[in-house]
C-alpha cells in the first residue's frame, strides 16, 4: 500500500503489485499494476507506518507470541479438559488417564496442524509473504497472515496477468486492425494496379498499331520516294535528250539562216538578171516601135 503526493500537495493511495519485466532471462525493468485499495488497508497501512516513523518495532511484540499461543492453544484446552475429567473421577489414577490422554491427543493435533501450516508456508514462500507487507493487508498474525498475503498476493499476480493479457490482447486486435487496413490498402493497390496494367496494355497495343500504321506509312513513303528518284532520274535523262534536241535544233536554225541569207542573195542576183531581162524587154520593145 503506497501513500502518493500530488504537485498540489494532496496524497493519495494506490495497492501496487509490482512486478519485473524480463527479456533474455535479464530483469529490464519493473512493471506495476495498480488499484484502489480498501479503508481497512488504508487504515493498517498508516498505523504501520506510524510506528516505523516513531521508531518502534514494525511488528509489535505481541504479534509475535501471540501466534505461538494460538497454536498452543488447542494443547491448552485439551490439558484443562484432562484436568475437569480428572477432578470429576476425584482419584489420582484419574489425574495420570487424563494426563496421559490430553497430552498425546495436545501433541498430535498440533503436530498435524503445524505439519499442514509448513507446507503451506512452503508453498506461499514461492510468492509475497513478507509478515511486514501482510500487516496492510490483514488483521491476523502470524502464519496465517503469511498464507492470507500469499492467498492475496497470488490474486494480485492473477490480475496483473490478465490485465497484461487484455492488453496484448487489445495491442494484437490492434495490429489486426492495422493488418486488415493494409490489406484492404493492398487489395485496392493491386486492383489500381491491375486496371493500370490494363490500360497500359492497351496503350501498348494502340501503339503497336499506330507503329505498324508509321510502317506502313514508312514504306509508302519510301516506294514514292524511290519513284519519285527514278522519275528525277527519268526526268534527267529526257532534260539531257531535250537539251540534245534544242542543240540539234540551235544547229539546224543556224543552218536555215546560213540557207536564207544565201536565198537572199540569190534573190538579190535573181533580182538583177530579172532588171537586166526587163531593160532588155524594154529596149526590144522600143525597137519594135
Amino acid at each position: 500500500i503506497v501513500k502518493n503526493r500530488c504537485k498540489s500537495g494532496d496524497h493519495y493511495w494506490v495497492n501496487a503489485y509490482v512486478t519485473p519485466v524480463f527479456e533474455n532471462n535479464q530483469v529490464v525493468g519493473y512493471e506495476s499494476v495498480r488499484v484502489k485499495p480498501s479503508a481497512e488497508q488504508i487504515r493498517r497501512a498508516e498505523e504501520l507506518y506510524q510506528r516505523i516513523n516513531q521508531g518502534k518495532p514494525a511488528i509489535p511484540r505481541r504479534d509475535r507470541w501471540l501466534p505461538v499461543l494460538q497454536d498452543w492453544l488447542p494443547f491448552i484446552l485439551v490439558s484443562q479438559v484432562g484436568f475437569l475429567i480428572g477432578s470429576w473421577l476425584g482419584h489420582s489414577w484419574g489425574f495420570a488417564v487424563a494426563a496421559g490422554l490430553s497430552v498425546p491427543l495436545g501433541l498430535l493435533g498440533l503436530s498435524w496442524q503445524q505439519r499442514g501450516l509448513k507446507r503451506l508456508l512452503r508453498l506461499a514462500e514461492q510468492t509475497t509473504s513478507d509478515p511486514l507487507i501482510a500487516q496492510m493487508y490483514t488483521d491476523s498474525r502470524g502464519v496465517q497472515a503469511r498464507l492470507e498475503m500469499a492467498m492475496l498476493s497470488q490474486d494480485a499476480r492473477l490480475k496483473t496477468c490478465l490485465t497484461r493479457l487484455q492488453d496484448t490482447a487489445e495491442h494484437l486486435n490492434e495490429q489486426a486492425r492495422q493488418s486488415d487496413a493494409l490489406a484492404h490498402n493492398s487489395s485496392s493497390g493491386l486492383e489500381r494496379q491491375r486496371v493500370e496494367t490494363e490500360q497500359v496494355a492497351a496503350a501498348v497495343n494502340q501503339m503497336a498499331a499506330t507503329t505498324q500504321e508509321v510502317a506502313n506509312h514508312v514504306q509508302r513513303t519510301a516506294d514514292a520516294t524511290q519513284e519519285a528518284n527514278r522519275l528525277t532520274g527519268r526526268g534527267r535523262d529526257i532534260a539531257g535528250e531535250t537539251r540534245e534536241a534544242i542543240q540539234r535544233l540551235s544547229t539546224a536554225v543556224g543552218e536555215t539562216g546560213l540557207t536564207v541569207t544565201q536565198l537572199a542573195r540569190d534573190s538579190d542576183e535573181i533580182g538583177g538578171v530579172v532588171d537586166v531581162i526587163k531593160g532588155i524587154a524594154d529596149q526590144t520593145n522600143l525597137l519594135a516601135l
